[in-house]
């Protein structure tokens, strides 16, 4: 066997590889998370920030960075529907 099949079968290999990585990678983006301080009547957004599975830990990390929320933000982002999904410290997740 010859070296440029070898080559070729490789360079196509590394190609499909490559694009089966940018496909993933473009699926899993970070969110745009709003960070809230106040009751779900009476808020103000203290502010934003990229999270991987808002879901999971946007209350959080909206808790972590912002020293203003003492512990005591909520956060809100858009679900893949294009409604705002809000989540609060006690983990209920509401529509805003």
């Amino acid at each position: 066997m010859s070296r440029k099949p070898k080559i070729t079968f490789v360079a196509v290999l590394l190609m499909v590889v490559s694009l089966t990585c940018l496909s993933f990678a473009r699926n899993n983006e970070d969110v745009p998370v709003s960070c809230y301080l106040g009751t779900h009547e009476q808020y103000e957004e203290v502010g934003t920030l990229e999270v991987f599975d808002p879901s999971r830990n946007a209350v959080g990390l909206c808790n972590a960075i912002y020293n203003d929320c003492n512990g005591r933000c909520w956060a809100c982002w858009t679900d893949s529907e294009g409604q705002a999904v809000c989540r609060d410290l006690s983990g209920a997740q509401f529509l805003r």
